[in-house]
């Protein structure tokens, strides 16, 4: 009965497997047919290599030219951004410098706490962001100042966010590796590096306790 059955499964699927893999054919010869109409984009993986020139970055020298945020701020731009949000939201917020890079650039930390209406700060889960210890990952610098923006812009306005700048303490450090971002100057982040200064990375080279 299991031979019988077995032959008969088979006597159907062959049928129908000789069926797909014509529809299989037809559909691939298709497709390399509509390919070769569409011209291969510049930017397709992989890229040719007389298209691997570099892409233009665009920088803010001033923190008005951050409002759209579509740029990256130049050093002395991101250090009065810092300032400013510090300066505009006492109660909400400070500015703390918790180290110097090799070249003596800030690693700033911004300190959210909110106010003390719903739970007192000594009492609250504190959580500690930080971004681009690679040098040249800048999109995380970007974003951590993204984040800072709304929690203390819609503060007493949106409820969710208000919340939990009450009941927490949130410290955010956009930028561990200053030197590495802006290693080429400090009016842009185009030939940032992964590295420090002196050519370290700073994600490989912890302290070891146990040493």
């Amino acid at each position: 009965v299991y031979v019988q059955s077995q032959e008969i499964m088979s006597s159907f699927a062959f049928p129908l497997f000789r069926k797909e893999w014509a529809s299989f054919l037809v559909f691939t010869f298709l497709s390399l047919g509509a390919m070769a109409q569409v011209p291969i984009r510049p930017d397709a993986f992989p890229p040719k290599d007389e298209y691997l020139s570099p892409k233009a970055v665009s920088m803010a020298d001033s923190v008005s030219q951050m409002a759209s945020w579509d740029r990256y701020p130049t050093y002395y731009c991101y250090l009065e951004m810092m300032q400013q949000w510090a300066d505009q939201f006492p109660s909400l917020c400070h500015l703390d410098t918790i180290g110097r890079s090799v070249n003596n650039r800030l690693i700033l930390c911004m300190v959210l706490t909110g106010s003390d209406e719903d739970v007192a700060k000594e009492d609250r889960p504190e959580f500690f962001y930080s971004s681009t210890i690679h040098g040249d990952e800048v999109a995380g610098f970007h974003f951590m100042l993204h984040l800072i923006d709304p929690l203390l812009h819609s503060y007493g306005t949106s409820v969710p966010l208000t919340q939990l700048m009450n009941s927490t303490i949130v410290y955010i450090n956009p930028l561990a590796n200053p030197d590495g971002t802006y290693f080429h100057s400090n009016y842009t982040v185009q030939g940032s590096r992964r590295d420090n200064y002196n050519g370290i990375d700073l994600n490989r080279n912890y302290p070891n306790p146990f040493r």
